[in-house]
């Protein structure tokens, strides 16, 4: 009887096979000899592969046969895994989890009747077909499994990814200066709370997700909960505001935006910022406008450098000039009372109506009360509002500053305006508000308070323009 043998050169081949490819399978190629060592060339022969877990006596994990020719030089060539199946299945193999041994047996003849010819460890297999159930541990304990697409990329998953992070829902104008915070219990890793934008605020348990947060009335907070585990970190954002509590008006407030102080002024029922907003979140050139975009402007400035623009003197003094896209921030026209308009006002503090201003002018005027249909007329209106609101003096105001008493507190100043034009204009003579409220499409409502006059004119105009905003605390 023939014996057949393999020639060495067998390992190098598999191998350089293996690492070309992530197949399902090991392309084997061996020379067949008889026991005299001469070539089986031209011949049909039985293959039949089986793979062993652990040791060579351990059960048969998988077995397959192959019928196939020797080549002139005494070639065969197969792919373990694609054979005639005999057991087991080759795609479940786990080459990871132990050591495999290579079985082969051969009929000469083409049949059944297989002789052993060797049993040898498999070395190199399993670096190949791991890709698809591969698991790696890293030092920090994260457990990795590789994967391998269609075009032979390594792709590594950690797993467990930490616990999706819900840090509960906004609360806004909370009143007081604490809240119970709502996020999530991590099943999978811990969870930490830090503030990503605000001041004066602090948790007493950073690490407990229903901790209490304790916070600055009028201020806002954005507050990040993030869970960690050794596969990383997920985030997630909630939005806090504390409210002016109702003793409070007189005080300075703090825009926790850029940390801009106002003093505040009660007039009547309502909470007025004594100075116009300042908030600059970007600079334009008076030539820059639009009517549907927002614009900042500050007086006589033209360049763009937000920190050049809050250096000077105008800034300092009559704070921003905003085009009305600009001062509404996103939000739709409202003439309620309140507005319920934010806009561009801090937290706590809203984007006075054209009837806010109305309730305004009567409180101030000396002859016309609120609701006096005197304040619906368009034009100047009232006797003596616009002065018991002006700055009194000429130091900022150009004479004569007629009837300025600031009987009210309101301290209204001469900022001037960005006219449609593109220029700048009526510093020292105008004061020019927005309201919240639009009069049409094109034009919104506006308040106007001059240098040689004692009544407050009502207009509208383009929202292109650039004017002054006070902010009204809310109610």
């Amino acid at each position: 009887m023939k014996k057949l043998t393999f020639s060495l050169f067998i390992v190098l081949i598999v191998v350089a096979n293996i690492l070309a490819q992530t197949p399902q399978a090991i392309n084997y190629q061996a020379v067949v000899r008889d026991s005299n060592g001469i070539v089986v060339s031209g011949q049909n022969i039985s293959l039949r592969i089986s793979i062993l877990s652990d040791s060579i006596t351990e059960a048969i994990v998988y077995s397959e046969s192959h019928n196939v020719p020797t080549n002139n030089l005494g070639l065969v060539n197969i792919a373990i895994g694609r054979g005639q199946v005999e057991s087991g299945d080759f795609t479940t193999i786990n080459w990871g989890s132990s050591s495999y041994y290579l079985k082969t047996e051969t009929d000469l003849t083409g049949g059944s009747n297989y002789l052993l010819m060797g049993i040898s460890q498999l070395l190199s297999v399993p670096y190949a077909l791991n890709a698809s159930t591969l698991v790696l541990t890293s030092p920090g304990g994260g457990s990795y499994e590789v994967t391998v697409d269609d075009n032979g990329n390594l792709i590594a998953t950690c797993s467990p990814q930490p616990t999706q992070p819900d840090a509960g829902h906004d609360s806004l104008n909370i009143p007081g200066d604490s809240i119970t915070l709502m996020a999530n219990t991590p099943t999978e890793g811990t969870g930490v709370w830090s503030i990503s934008i605000g001041v004066g605020g602090s948790f007493a348990d950073a690490t407990n997700p229903t901790t209490t947060f304790y916070g600055l009335a009028g201020n806002i907070y954005f507050l990040n909960w993030k869970i960690i585990n050794n596969c990383g970190s997920l985030a997630d954002l909630v939005i806090i505001s504390f409210a002016f509590q109702g003793d409070t008006c007189g005080d300075t407030i703090v825009d926790a935006r850029d940390g801009k102080i106002y003093n505040t002024i009660q007039i009547g029922t309502q909470c007025w910022m004594q100075e116009n907003l300042a908030y600059l979140p970007s600079v334009s050139s008076s030539s820059a406008g639009s009517s549907s975009t927002p614009h900042y402007y500050v007086y006589d400035y033209q360049g763009t450098d937000v920190s050049v623009a809050k250096a000077t003197n105008n800034y300092q003094i009559y704070g921003v000039l905003y085009n009305w896209p600009a001062a509404m921030a996103g939000e739709v026209s409202s003439n309620n009372v309140p507005s319920g308009v934010q806009g561009i006002c801090p937290a706590g503090w809203h984007f006075p109506s054209d009837e806010e201003w109305k309730i305004l002018e009567g409180q101030v005027d000396s002859q016309y009360g609120y609701p006096d249909p005197e304040w619906d007329n368009w034009g100047w209106r009232g006797t003596d509002a616009g002065g018991n609101l002006k700055e009194t003096a000429t130091t900022h105001w150009i004479l004569p500053n007629s009837g300025a008493t600031n009987i009210s507190g309101f301290t209204a100043l001469p900022g001037g305006v960005r006219l449609g034009n593109g220029s700048f204009d009526r510093l020292g003579y105008y004061a020019v508000f927005w309201p919240s409220s639009e009069e049409s499409s094109s034009n919104a409502w506006d308040r106007t308070l001059v240098n040689n006059a004692t009544g407050v004119y009502r207009d509208y105009d383009n929202k292109g323009y650039g004017f002054s905003i006070r902010c009204i605390r809310n109610y």
